[in-house]
């Protein structure tokens, strides 16, 4: 196998649906913002929140409906907002609107850099529907932050969505260009919707409806705990978003294309991670980011399950009861109660080693910690990379020699070293899948494999 796996995701962020990227700290400046959010970032803090009065309710009922599809419109909404959030700023419905219409702005801003707008058409509603998706969930997120620490894959913003390589490789001038859009114009704005969105979890009375609108022509009601669960449906996304930011691609003049057998020069069947990876500072990590990420994902979820928990069953018009209605619950509320457990230290999980045509072919059971990996990162990804011996049986192939594993417990994840050594080292499977109960996440083949 050879470095194209990862080269064909590269590719792929030139693609209208993201791949995450890193960048460096340097590179190419983003573009000035099409839409000014400046004043709309410094409007005050709900702190003690109270019910929308009757005209932020319509407004907000306005934007549920019609959401803004130009800069014309997304500029008259914050117009409105951003001073109605101003001279009353506990007012739910003022600050509901008001994160709708940042992340939106945040979204247009991005969207000339990523070529695809995160946040156009966003609504209360699909917002927690995203929240309450499995394609958001912390297990797709763990994958995709493995899949980044063993250089096999890049984070996606949108899991469902296939990917070619039918582009060229992006420059490490555009991954940066990307990765500073996200930094600049993105993750500022959800950390502005997530605190305000907090304001109004933590300190409004949860027995008053703070936003009673209407979705469709029904009535739709938006409690305390359905601001709980925008929050953690938004600590969700940022979690993916510094992660893919948190990673340094800045591959240098490294040729994605060649095969790892025209990388051994000296033709000893040996490479090195020098040899068969890009040098610095390719695959540094901001430790701080990575963290964060971990953090959210951990975080986002527990917010998410506890507004399940504390959730107006007897409000058929609840946000969150009528989007409930949609998967099952008890089963929804068992995943996200595993997940956070999961993502909260070590447990015990199945793992399941699968060949290509994804034939089951080891069961076993191991010690997982994700905390740690996420906790205690390493300073750069090419730290943990091990040298390849050629496999003279299978021409083309290379096997990882464990003893130069730099990190034989895989950045913390696993206590069981043997189990590291079974799974990547002397096997090589395809796909592992570790599962605690309704929780799950897979690492495919690494790139050195």
């Amino acid at each position: 196998m050879t470095c194209r796996t990862l080269s064909l995701l590269l590719a792929a962020l030139l693609l209208p649906a993201l791949i995450g990227c890193g960048g460096g700290g340097s590179g190419p400046s983003t573009p000035p913002a099409a839409v000014d959010l400046t004043a709309a970032l410094r409007t005050p803090w709900p702190t003690a929140p109270v019910a929308a009065d009757a005209g932020t309710a319509a407004a907000l009922t306005l934007d549920e409906n019609t959401p803004p599809q130009t800069l014309t419109q997304l500029r008259a909404r914050l117009a409105y907002w951003t001073p109605t959030a101003a001279a009353h700023p506990d007012d739910s419905g003022a600050q509901l609107g008001l994160v709708l219409s940042l992340l939106e702005g945040a979204g247009r801003n991005a969207s000339t850099q990523i070529g695809y707008d995160l946040f156009g058409g966003l609504t209360l509603h699909r917002l927690m529907q995203q929240g309450l998706a499995n394609g958001s969930g912390a297990g797709i997120l763990t994958s995709q932050a493995l899949q980044v620490a063993a250089l096999s894959g890049l984070p996606q913003l949108q899991a469902d969505t296939v990917q070619t390589a039918a582009v060229n490789m992006p420059s490490p001038a555009q991954l940066a260009l990307l990765q500073n859009s996200l930094r600049d114009y993105v993750i500022p704005v959800l950390d502005n919707a997530i605190t305000r969105l907090g304001y109004l979890a933590s300190r409004a009375d949860g027995s008053v409806v703070l936003a009673p609108i209407t979705y469709g022509g029904s009535p739709c009601h938006l409690y305390r705990v359905d601001a709980e669960c925008l929050q953690g449906s938004l600590q969700r996304i940022r979690a993916l978003l510094v992660m893919v930011v948190g990673v340094n691609l800045n591959y240098g003049s490294f040729d994605w294309q060649a095969s790892l057998g025209s990388r051994d020069a000296n033709h000893d069947g040996v490479l090195t991670p020098g040899e068969y990876a890009p040098g610095a500072p390719f695959g540094d990590v901001a430790a701080a980011l990575w963290q964060q990420a971990g953090t959210d994902m951990h975080d986002g979820s527990a917010l998410i399950l506890h507004s399940i928990q504390n959730h107006h069953a007897t409000d058929s018009a609840e946000l969150l009861v009528m989007q409930l209605r949609r998967i099952h619950e008890a089963d929804y509320t068992q995943l996200l109660t595993d997940t956070v457990a999961a993502l909260a230290g070590p447990v015990t999980m199945t793992v399941v080693g699968a060949n290509a045509a994804g034939a089951p072919q080891l069961t076993t059971s191991t010690p997982v910690n994700l905390r740690a990996m996420f906790a205690t990162p390493p300073s750069s990804l090419r730290s943990i990379l091990p040298t390849l011996n050629a496999v003279p049986a299978h021409p083309g192939q290379w096997a990882p020699v464990w003893d130069t594993f730099p990190s034989k417990t895989l950045m913390g994840l696993f206590s069981d070293q043997t189990k590291v050594k079974q799974l990547f080292a002397d096997n090589h499977y395809a796909k592992c899948t570790f599962t605690y109960g309704a929780f799950s996440f897979a690492l495919s083949v690494p790139i050195w494999l």
